[in-house]
């Protein structure tokens, strides 16, 4: 279980120290609002983006709602939950323009200092496909 926990703290610290440059100070856990592509309905949303204090989860909220306790208190609000330990990799800049732009995701708002696109899930090996979660931030926002 302590091999476990640390791995994720690496994986949280990860994502963290990629997104340190590229979104606002007051940091995750007190909820960073963005907008985020819902590719349903082919355009982005404004959400919450949000971590427990021990950046276990990210949570996707539809408002900026307190995530300590049960996730079930959440389930009303049709939360994104991603575990911290599920995701691969996360972009920011040209790559993350690049991947738009193959991906036909387009917004007036969307530059190489706004996109930010986390892949999470499986690795993209033997057949099996990662799936995309695309942020566009605010210019100075950084997580910390």
């Amino acid at each position: 279980a302590a091999a476990a926990a640390a791995t994720m703290m690496q994986v949280a610290e990860r994502v963290i120290a990629t997104w340190h440059t590229h979104l606002q100070t007051r940091g995750l856990r007190e909820g960073e609002q963005v907008q985020i592509y819902n590719p349903e309905e082919e355009h982005f949303e404004t959400k919450w983006l949000k971590t427990d204090s021990g950046f276990n989860f990210l949570y996707v909220l539809p408002e900026n709602l307190p995530v300590e306790g049960a996730a079930s208190k959440l389930r009303s609000y049709n939360p994104f939950i991603l575990h911290a330990e599920r995701i691969i990799c996360v972009h920011v800049g040209d790559e993350a323009m690049l991947l738009c732009e193959q991906a036909g995701i387009s917004d007036e708002n969307l530059t190489e200092e706004s996109a930010c696109v986390i892949h999470y899930g499986a690795e993209p090996t033997n057949g099996n496909t990662c799936k995309t979660v695309v942020l566009l931030v605010k210019d100075g926002q950084r997580i910390d």
